[in-house]
């Protein structure tokens, strides 16, 4: 059977206190059975109990700002001799500074900011399309 995601759960969870009962692992469902607050029917206490015990925010978090850091460092002494290479960095970094500025972790300037610090190009006339 595969192993749902803790959103998936929580969800699950949402609709009713009783769908616990039918969650297929048996180690969460006693331990949720266990807490204080699934036995006080207290599902805003629940899901914070829930999302503390198991870690969510570790699962949700892709990137850090030192990956993009690194990203833009590893780049800005790189030359750019083909288009195909100016696109493998471009879907890096907006990959990377995509999500840190959804996240709110990096501002449109800052995001801004480490995109100039892209890296080197030859001439325009020298690339190739590759």
């Amino acid at each position: 059977m595969p192993q749902r995601s803790l959103k998936e759960v929580m969800k699950r969870l949402n609709d009713s206190f009783n769908d616990i009962r039918t969650f297929p692992l048996r180690k969460v469902r006693r331990l949720v059975e266990s807490l204080k607050s699934y036995i006080d029917k207290d599902w805003a206490t629940l899901e914070k109990d829930f999302l503390n015990y198991y870690d969510a925010n570790r699962h949700d978090t892709r990137f850090i700002l030192h990956d993009l850091k690194e990203l833009t460092s590893n780049w800005k002494h790189r030359i750019v001799k083909s288009l195909a290479d100016w696109k493998k960095y471009e879907r890096q970094f907006i990959t990377i500074a995509g999500w840190l500025h959804a996240q709110e972790t990096i501002s449109d300037k800052e995001q801004d900011a480490y995109f100039l610090k892209r890296p080197s190009f030859v001439s325009q006339s020298t690339i190739s399309n590759d």
